[in-house]
């Protein structure tokens, strides 16, 4: 890249470019899209009680970097939380336990690489869950949720200066 047009941009400048521009900057894909803005996405997760002790910072830490390193999305545009069940019930299941993880985007991607990111986050938190070999029954899933880019409203006091 040294050589090339985009020596002199940073990863998010080039990331924006999109298709084949960020392709010969060497980020992304050829499959890259345009970015106007490449805030989010949001990693919501709820935990249930039992599931509520993994170190969750650490495994947002984990997705962030992979699905960053995938040229998916921009690393510092991550934003993740969760969120641990005060009441809970899967089925008819008292003792059974859940993650749910929501992958909250604004800016338009492919379903593939939508899917592509939600697989990550999945793959990390089932591999936290397996770690500990629970007894109890336990589901992790992740639901995508793409959102317009007119319906996204923020304010940035970094972006504001």
């Amino acid at each position: 890249m040294a050589g090339s047009p985009f020596a002199l941009l940073s990863r998010r400048e080039t990331f924006r470019l999109g298709g084949a521009a960020a392709a010969l900057a060497g980020v992304g894909t050829a499959n890259s899209y345009a970015m106007e803005d490449t805030t989010v996405p949001h990693i919501i997760v709820e935990a249930t009680p039992k599931l509520a002790h993994l170190d969750f910072v650490a495994l947002f830490t984990l997705m962030h970097r992979r699905i960053a390193g995938n040229g998916e999305a921009v690393l510092d545009d991550f934003k993740s939380r969760v969120y641990v069940t005060d009441h809970h019930l899967a089925g008819e299941d008292r003792q059974a336990e859940f993650i749910v993880a929501r992958l909250v985007t604004t800016n338009p991607r492919p379903k593939t690489e939508q899917r592509a990111m939600a697989q990550e986050i999945h793959d990390v938190l089932r591999m936290a869950v397996e770690k500990h070999n629970p007894s109890f029954w336990w589901q992790v899933c992740v639901l995508i949720e793409p959102f317009e880019k007119q319906d996204y409203i923020k304010t940035d006091s970094k972006a504001a200066h």
